[in-house]
């Protein structure tokens, strides 16, 4: 069982504590142990904008375990030790997550090229900020998690009145709910021009993300999108991996696609990765724009593309509570049925004409955001700037901190 709110600067924070609390009965250890005796865990998160408060257990100690997590959230009690430690731990993964080239360039620099400076990837509290937290500011905020307007999702075997009933008798809420706070809006970035965004990073190779954001979300075209990802850059049998790599050894990696967003006030990007040698960065580079704005023909790895796309959807099942995630999934884009409907009796009468007239409309002579993670010394900025304006970031720029 979930259920969701939109999540706020600390919240994050306050649900992570909540694992270490104990309640006026309870010592944390305790809270563990009762719900280990019950066959059941709680697990806590938050995204963007919502907060996921999830109970996952054996059908018949449903009560008992939402009786414990209930408990919890209405009566969680500080543990200083806790805090200090937990904040002592978030500092040392922020310390580390600087030296790591995967969270440099798929968080920081992503989010950098995709909203600018002020991102949800930098949306976050200083070190001043945390070390001035307080566990009556985290408590206030998980006490008062239930008194927001929630959806409660559910599976299981207890069927409508039985749960109705439980969750009368436990879920105890507010007579009138709070309204959910308004999200922090991140302004996806126009791509106007094209722009490198330069970290310098002691490495041999080199590693390059290609962004250009483009319209919003339109559920006609999800059947092109998904033909001209199989097709153009989404598996090792794609067009991009078996020239850039395979046929020109350009690259120990490249990938490249249409992404669409998780919700309707995000768009579409142009997406494409290479990672390489730094040297052959310029050649590589090269390659795939003519790619992308030339797309070459191939009626053997087209065909391949859909046989490979029908094949995913008539073996792919969607089961037990993912019903429920591909639903909400669906109804963040406007959908009230499976998408995956339309790509089916879409894709087998799709011609390489159709996918060629996407690609042109969508893709090509576009602006990027190119981000760069390599060593400065030895890029070649000159043929860089060919391309575009070149700027050089440091990690303050792109993690905030």
């Amino acid at each position: 069982m979930i259920w969701e709110i939109i999540t706020t600067a600390k919240l994050g924070i306050a649900l992570d504590y909540l694992q270490y609390l104990g309640t006026s009965k309870l010592t944390p250890a305790q809270v563990q142990q009762e719900f280990y005796k019950a066959g059941c865990s709680f697990y806590v998160s938050s995204s963007e904008d919502q907060v996921w408060v999830q109970l996952n257990g054996l059908s018949e100690n449903l009560e008992k375990g939402l009786t414990l997590l209930e408990n919890l959230l209405k009566d969680a009690k500080p543990n200083e030790d806790a805090l200090k430690n937990m904040v002592g731990d978030i500092l040392k993964k922020r310390a580390d997550n600087k030296l790591s080239k995967e969270t440099i360039l798929w968080s920081g620099m992503y989010n950098y090229g995709t909203y600018g400076q002020k991102s949800p990837f930098t949306n976050i509290l200083s070190e001043k900020e945390l070390n001035e937290l307080k566990s009556s500011e985290l408590l206030s905020i998980i006490h008062g998690l239930t008194s927001y307007k929630h959806d409660v999702l559910f599976y299981g075997t207890h069927d409508e009145a039985a749960l109705t009933s439980i969750l009368n008798k436990y879920h105890k809420v507010p007579s009138k709910l709070k309204e959910i706070p308004v999200a922090t809006k991140f302004e996806e970035q126009a791509t106007n021009e094209t722009r490198f965004y330069v970290i310098d990073y002691d490495m041999k190779q080199v590693e390059i993300v290609m962004l250009s954001k483009s319209v919003g979300y339109d559920k006609t075209q999800v059947p092109s999108v998904r033909m001209f990802n199989e097709y153009f850059g989404g598996s090792m049998n794609s067009i991009v991996f078996q020239e850039i790599r395979e046929s020109k050894g350009l690259a120990y990696s490249a990938y490249a696609g249409y992404r669409q967003p998780s919700s309707l006030d995000h768009n579409n990007y142009i997406f494409s990765y290479i990672g390489t040698q730094i040297d052959k960065l310029p050649e590589a580079m090269k390659t795939m724009m003519a790619m992308i704005n030339d797309m070459p023909e191939s009626d053997k790895a087209f065909d391949a593309s859909k046989q490979a796309i029908l094949q995913k959807i008539r073996s792919e099942r969607i089961t037990k509570a993912s019903v429920i995630f591909n639903y909400l999934a669906s109804k963040k884009l406007g959908l009230d049925y499976d998408i995956r409907r339309d790509v089916y009796q879409k894709v087998p009468s799709m011609t390489f004409a159709d996918m060629k007239a996407f690609q042109q409309k969508y893709l090509k002579d576009k602006n990027y955001s190119i981000l760069v993670l390599g060593n400065k010394k030895d890029l070649d900025i000159p043929t860089l700037e060919k391309y575009g304006k070149v700027t050089f970031l440091k990690l303050e720029d792109v993690f905030g901190y």
